[in-house]
């Protein structure tokens, strides 16, 4: 008499068996060759041709350690604000428009906005502060004066004297290449660099924020 077949439990692997439970699946190898193999396809995804757009440009004086250069025609005279800031933050710089300079008083500094780029290709702004209405200028002043004239068409490094007080600066002999100008106009200079930051209305927030400091 022939043997009853019994019913198999052989099940493709993932698939639960009838009585409900999930068979044990196999282990997954940590250093399998496929998990690590590039295709062509994936590649070429490192080499796609971009344009960088630049959403913002730091306002700043250049560092001590840097090679820079400065556009010798995107400059623009203006006033800016320094709103106070926490010892342990930096104060946020604001441009101010003529109409509500009146209210910043001695607090507003006269600057020339330069558009600087340094030997890495970083871009800045540089607010060189200049003289008042008085017309006096400071050693700090006249210093950062030669040092833009000179960076308009040669690498120049700062360097701050701090027994003198004043800045000298390195003219560089070496070459180091024609500056790398991004192509913006003074106007979107301003937007890059003073973002939510302008002063044009009496009920602006850094005029109010002033105004109950001086009361």
């Amino acid at each position: 008499m022939a043997k009853a077949q019994q019913p198999t439990t052989d099940l493709p692997i993932g698939e639960p068996s009838v009585n409900g439970e999930q068979p044990e699946s196999e282990p997954i190898d940590p250093w399998d060759p496929a998990a690590f193999r590039f295709t062509e396809a994936e590649f070429k995804q490192q080499d796609v041709h971009s344009v960088k757009h630049v959403t913002s440009i730091p306002v700043r004086q250049p560092g001590g350690k840097e090679w820079f250069r400065l556009h010798p025609t995107l400059k623009l005279t203006a006033a800016i604000f320094l709103r106070p800031a926490p010892e342990s933050l930096r104060g946020e710089t604001y441009l101010v428009k003529p109409p509500w300079a009146h209210h910043f008083g001695h607090q507003l500094s006269p600057v020339v906005l330069h558009f600087g780029i340094n030997s890495l290709d970083a871009v800045f702004l540089w607010p060189r502060k200049i003289a008042g209405p008085d017309g006096r200028m400071s050693d700090i002043m006249e210093a950062q004066e030669e040092i833009a004239l000179t960076a308009e068409h040669s690498w120049v490094r700062m360097e701050w004297d701090n027994g003198a007080r004043v800045h000298h600066y390195h003219e560089a002999l070496d070459d180091l290449g024609d500056p790398q100008f991004p192509p913006y106009d003074l106007g979107t200079l301003l937007k890059l660099g003073f973002k939510g930051k302008v002063v044009e209305s009496d009920d602006h927030d850094v005029v109010r924020e002033f105004q109950r400091g001086k009361a």
